[in-house]
């Protein structure tokens, strides 16, 4: 962006726009930057989304493998399915990462500090905290997937409603409004 601005503005300038020629050029680069920042901003959000999304059922899956009889980095390591999409390639980091010798609750820490999920950071937390208060970790796993389909449940009909109380205060403003007048 800065190269463009000197590009756009150093041509206009030659144009004989004067020098309104360099802040066209730094509104130009300027507007490239947002743009780009903006885009890069909308794709970790739906990458978020996605992972959200599909956090239930993964730590139903590592609860199993853990009521299974597996330690709980071998459980999250087999947990990692293709179907879970950019989640598996998360776990696979974790689990690679847990095999080359690093503790499972910083690679964890790890994986949600590069997601940047609010749900996610939360799981994160309550998986340590199990994890080193030595608890029963697959009715934990359980409970929390149970927690997240709820808020995600949740989270679908406030949506909805604030959907229909926009829809009505538009019909209110566009049609009704002009009725009474």
């Amino acid at each position: 962006s800065f190269f463009l601005t000197f590009v756009v503005g150093f041509d206009l300038y030659l144009l004989g726009l004067g020098y309104i020629s360099f802040l066209v050029g730094a509104g130009t680069g300027i507007l490239l930057f947002v743009i780009v920042n903006a885009i890069i901003i909308l794709i970790a959000d739906s990458r978020a989304r996605e992972i959200e999304q599909l956090l239930p059922d993964v730590l139903q899956l590592i609860s199993a493998n853990v009521r299974a009889g597996m330690t709980i980095d071998k459980a999250i390591w087999l947990s990692a399915r293709p179907e879970f999409g950019l989640l598996e390639e998360e776990i696979r980091r974790v689990g690679a990462k847990t095999m080359a010798g690093r503790p499972i609750t910083k690679a964890l820490i790890e994986m949600s500090e590069r997601v940047k999920s609010t749900i996610l950071n939360r799981t994160v937390k309550l998986i340590n905290e199990g994890i080193q208060s030595g608890g029963e970790l697959a009715k934990l796993l359980d409970e929390t997937a149970a927690n997240v389909r709820n808020m995600q449940a949740l989270r679908k009909e406030i949506r909805a409603s604030v959907m229909m109380y926009t829809l009505f205060i538009m019909f209110a403003a566009v049609i009704g409004a002009p009725l009474l007048f």
